[in-house]
């Protein structure tokens, strides 16, 4: 780490706007403690660009505030993007829907790397724009966004499902899920109707346009193993890009299962600044649904939290005890925080109840 002094450092575009910008109050907030404490920590830069600090580096450069720097040695950009949004997910408090729209922009980087992976196939012969190259791409597709559903900590059903209303020209919708007041699943069976029907008539026209030119169709399978039963069963059988069976969504209530994510937008911060669609869809909600949802959320985000301490970053072998202190600290808040949310709850009275 260097010594402290005002740099003058480059900005690559790509990475500024990797993550969504702070709100003007959040923003404020930083300038104000910056010039009141100074820059305690390090801004990160890569090849002499900044690859985390752009806010601060903003900051101190306005205030003439000096600052330490750290080099990254990553090999190339796709490398430090990865690292950009793996720090920022698990940093910054950003709801699910908003790591949808973060990871999102790394999209072209699994896609390239689909494409390379997919290289040493040897199914590189089928011809393009026919059937069997069409699904091929679905397939190399539906993968990637299996990747960054993993690489956002979300799950791939609610992943695809946020994907859908990010990309939908249907403002309402968006508006009203970003709001709370409709939440993820509903605002996706709003939309889906109309994506089916256009995704079935590409495909006929795809199916279609093969027979005329007799190029080899590649059938796509017509089975499927659910997660829960473990039975391999026809693909009529289950939701669209459903990993469960129709019957054991029945039982486990798999349609919710991680659809408790109520925020979405291209520009999460402009939109969530700008944002006073008023509060009129509650009927979309349905209270058990929502609850277990959010019940799935929090497991998720223990899992990955144990995930990040003992596997991927093994943090014991490198704690000192004071960073094993603040650990405790930190679970010992997040279990108050907890427990005064299950003391509201019990708090509540029933309807029809004395």
């Amino acid at each position: 780490m260097s010594e402290k002094q005002v740099y003058n450092l480059k900005i690559d575009t790509e990475l500024r706007d990797l993550l969504p910008p702070l709100t003007h109050d959040e923003f404020k907030q930083l300038e104000d403690n910056l010039v009141k404490d100074g820059c305690q920590n390090p801004l990160f830069v890569w090849r002499g660009f900044i690859a985390d600090g752009h806010n601060r580096y903003i900051i101190c450069q306005k205030h003439k505030i000096p600052f330490a720097i750290a080099e990254l040695g990553f090999d190339d950009k796709s490398e430090v993007m990865r690292w950009m949004i793996d720090g920022q997910l698990g940093r910054r408090n950003l709801s699910p829907i908003q790591r949808v729209a973060v990871t999102e922009k790394y999209r072209p980087v699994f896609e390239e790397k689909a494409k390379e992976n997919q290289g040493t196939r040897n199914d590189l012969n089928i011809p393009p724009n026919s059937g069997a190259s069409d699904i091929k791409i679905r397939n190399r597709d539906n993968e990637t966004e299996r990747q960054l559903a993993k690489l956002a900590n979300v799950g791939h059903t609610a992943y695809h499902q946020a994907k859908t209303i990010l990309d939908s020209d249907n403002e309402e919708v968006k508006q009203k899920v970003l709001s709370g007041d409709m939440s993820i699943n509903a605002g996706y069976n709003v939309i889906k109707p109309k994506k089916e029907v256009e995704n079935h008539n590409v495909h006929t026209q795809v199916h279609e346009d093969s027979k005329i030119e007799n190029k080899p169709i590649l059938k796509e399978p017509k089975t499927r193993k659910c997660l829960k039963c473990k039975q391999e069963k026809l693909i009529s059988e289950f939701a669209e890009n459903s990993d469960f069976c129709n019957e054991c969504m029945k039982h486990i209530n798999a349609p919710v299962i991680d659809n408790s994510y109520i925020d979405t937008s291209t520009e999460v911060g402009k939109v969530i600044k700008d944002l006073k669609t008023p509060k009129v869809a509650a009927d979309y909600i349905i209270v058990k649904d929502e609850l277990l949802s959010i019940k799935n959320s929090i497991q998720e985000m223990i899992e990955a939290a144990n995930e990040r301490i003992f596997d991927r970053y093994n943090l014991p072998n490198k704690m000192t005890q004071e960073d094993k202190d603040n650990a405790i600290i930190y679970m010992n808040q997040l279990s108050g925080e907890i427990l005064k949310l299950k003391n509201k709850i019990e708090k509540i009275k029933i309807k029809g109840e004395n």
